[in-house]
């Protein structure tokens, strides 16, 4: 759809880098969009919200579905609070060709290999094989797919 590009053209100057054809769909919101990378032909669809304080790298070819959460940052505790401890950072890195379904969690640290598959509602919080599915809280391991040649 012409309006998807053309969102995403205007987003390209606040991102820390930009491939050709993002497609960015309404209502998203990108927290330190500096330290964001997008590859080419990423599409991301409406109500995201990606935080790249502590860098995210999102390679080519990645379809982000609606209300997707990416957290390169999180809370640490100081004097028995959460209020006021000092952030963890840590980047995310998505592979080519993945595809992160619905109200999916992306926590810090995080690698997603190429090909792989996050189920709608999962959360994220180990490292994703290439080419694989992972569904739940915490996501785990469903199906390994075959390699495309």
């Amino acid at each position: 759809m012409p309006a998807l590009c053309v969102r995403g053209w205007l987003a390209t100057p606040g991102f820390g880098k930009v491939g050709k054809n993002l497609q960015l769909a309404s209502g998203s919101r990108f927290p330190y969009n500096t330290g964001i990378e997008i590859g080419n032909n990423v599409y991301i669809a409406n109500y995201c919200w990606l935080q790249g304080s502590g860098g995210i790298k999102i390679k080519d070819e990645v379809i982000i579905g609606p209300f997707v959460v990416i957290s390169s940052n999180n809370h640490t505790k100081k004097n028995d609070s959460y209020r006021y401890g000092p952030p963890s950072r840590a980047q995310v890195i998505i592979g080519r060709g993945v595809w992160i379904g619905s109200h999916a969690v992306i926590t810090p640290g995080i690698t997603i290999g190429d090909g792989a598959c996050v189920a709608a509602g999962a959360v994220v919080t180990m490292d994703v094989p290439p080419h694989t599915t992972v569904a739940g809280v915490p996501a785990r391991m469903i199906t390994k797919h075959a390699q495309e040649l």
